[in-house]
């Protein structure tokens, strides 16, 4: 079954109500386990739709057993990207005071330089700062692979982005395309055996960026 992303998805009744966003799939066996739908009737909002009611994948579309006017019903994809900040309190400093009755306690804002709250327009940024947290409604051991993620070699170098994903017969995703033009004068064709590691942001390899052009030349033909 070859399922291209940026495909039409059309419903039973033969209605489209969206394209293919992304391919999600097993981080351990590779296996397709559900496609991420956009655009059409879902209003900006994407859609997960198992593997299982796909019935046919094909040039005219991925075809599912799924009414149009039931569609809606799909869980929607949530990704939420966020900074989470931990406020670290200072002791407060004690300034002695001359006739005032006492010392007067000084304690630090709840707010001030950083991510987020107040401060200067020109505070500088923070030495260590936040990290960033990605929530989405995936599984564990799930990972999404999207047309347009960057690959990155085992050198750190970057390889290119993701043109295509590949599949095979056992809705399985056999490996992708990274399209000539970044680093390489040919297509280089990845398979899943060089990947180390998918996040949200990008494809790791195991293989450096030199290795991938040498060994993943990938004719169109």
């Amino acid at each position: 079954m070859d399922i291209e992303i940026g495909r039409d998805v059309i419903a039973s009744d033969g209605e489209k109500v969206g394209t293919v966003e992304g391919l999600v799939i097993d981080s351990g066996t590779n296996e397709l386990r559900r496609i991420v739908i956009g655009g059409g009737i879902f209003s900006g909002s994407s859609r997960l739709v198992d593997a299982s009611a796909i019935t046919a994948s094909g040039a005219d579309g991925v075809r599912l057993d799924i009414a149009a006017k039931d569609a809606d019903r799909l869980p929607q994809f949530a990704r939420e990207d966020h900074v989470e900040v931990t406020r670290q309190d200072e002791p407060a400093m004690i300034m002695p005071a001359m006739a005032v009755g006492g010392p007067i306690f000084y304690e630090n804002p709840t707010t001030g330089a950083g991510y987020p709250g107040g401060g200067g327009l020109f505070d500088p940024a923070p030495i260590d700062p936040p990290p960033l947290e990605v929530e989405s409604n995936l599984e564990a051991n799930e990972v999404m692979l999207r047309k347009g993620a960057e690959v990155v070699g085992a050198d750190g170098d970057k390889v290119g982005t993701v043109d295509e994903v590949l599949t095979g017969d056992r809705e399985a995703v056999t490996g992708f395309v990274v399209k000539s033009g970044f680093l390489f004068k040919h297509d280089v064709h990845v398979p899943m055996a060089w990947v180390k590691e998918i996040d949200d942001q990008r494809v790791h390899l195991s293989v450096t960026a030199d290795e991938a052009e040498r060994q993943g030349r990938h004719n169109a033909d």
